[in-house]
């Protein structure tokens, strides 16, 4: 074999190796360590919301015979929201609604939300790491009034249906905040 054609030989086996670990690597990279982690950053145990305005639970009732779609963590403005499996950006932007919002697809049909953020962290179509800072807690969107707790709210949405979040978080452990139900909170509760 001549001189030329074997440069060509070593030149495409070496690109092949070379895409090979840069494929297998990337993978790695975005290897989960664990089934999921706690949506706020280094909390092992999380706070449902519980206000003036209702409960954080999910399934809670709503305004108009709603259920609530996902759960609320009480935390401060600011703290830093994780994305609990890796995988890509398909929404961030902001709505009436949930504010700043951000869905994360994952493998397996797994979908995540993370609404009322202050700030968002991340871009459209990027692919992020199990445990990657993907924005802050905030207070925008319907969650934006005087009273109410800043929170996360939090969903899953697994082959198309709502999951309790809850269920799929183990060994997180939930504190409800004790309720003070004031004059203006009855009111509330009888008008419903």
């Amino acid at each position: 074999m001549s001189g030329f054609l074997r440069f060509i030989k070593n030149s495409i086996v070496s690109i092949a190796i070379a895409a090979v670990f840069f494929i297998i690597g990337n993978e790695l990279y975005f290897f989960d360590t664990r089934p999921l982690v706690s949506p706020l950053a280094e909390k092992t145990q999380l706070i449902i919301r519980n206000d003036l305005y209702g409960d954080g639970y999910f399934s809670a009732r709503r305004s108009g015979r709603r259920l609530h779609t996902g759960i609320d963590l009480a935390a401060a403005i600011g703290t830093p929201v994780r994305s609990v499996k890796s995988g890509w950006v398909a929404v961030c932007r902001n709505s009436r609604g949930s504010g700043n919002f951000i869905e994360v697809y994952h493998k397996k049909g797994m979908v995540t939300v993370y609404a009322h953020l202050d700030t968002i962290k991340v871009r459209l179509f990027q692919r992020v790491r199990q445990g990657e800072v993907i924005g802050t807690v905030g207070k925008t969107g319907n969650a934006n009034y005087k009273n109410m707790q800043a929170h996360l709210h939090f969903e899953i949405i697994q082959d198309g249906r709502r999951q309790d979040p809850m269920a799929w978080l183990p060994g997180i452990k939930t504190q409800e905040k004790p309720l003070v139900i004031n004059a203006e909170r009855k009111q509330r509760i009888k008008a419903h």
